[in-house]
């Protein structure tokens, strides 16, 4: 489908279900021995390639996800690829405690700014 979509953009909601932790399982790296060792037939570059251009993630719910697994996400994905989201409120605090959840990760300035609504304006194209 991105092969005939190339500018096609999905943002999975609640991390993808935390594929982040999966990624790299997935589509592992080269082996930098160059050993051949393949547990999976992928085109892993190709995959990679959609991941970092045509798949973005937001984090429903900040606070649930629990600190070292946002910071992991955002580590994994990309700032770039990972936006503020709410959904339904299971409970008030997790969307009105969500922005400052996000502003207390160890994350750089930019990198908040850029998934606390950056990245939605390059999305949406907002201006």
């Amino acid at each position: 489908m991105f092969e005939e979509f190339p500018n096609l953009k999905f943002i999975h909601s609640m991390l993808g279900g935390a594929f982040y932790a999966f990624v790299n399982i997935l589509l592992p790296n080269v082996s930098q021995t160059g050993e051949v060792i393949e547990r999976f037939k992928t085109d892993s570059d190709k995959f990679r390639k959609y991941l970092k251009n045509n798949l973005f993630f937001d984090i429903t719910h900040a606070a649930p996800w629990g600190k070292e697994q946002l910071e992991c996400a955002i580590k994994v994905f990309g700032a770039d690829h990972v936006l503020f989201g709410s959904s339904y409120p299971v409970r008030r605090e997790w969307l009105i405690k969500g922005v400052d959840f996000v502003n207390s990760l160890d994350i750089n300035e930019k990198d908040k700014a850029l998934v606390l609504g950056g990245n939605a304006q390059r999305l949406f194209q907002i201006d």
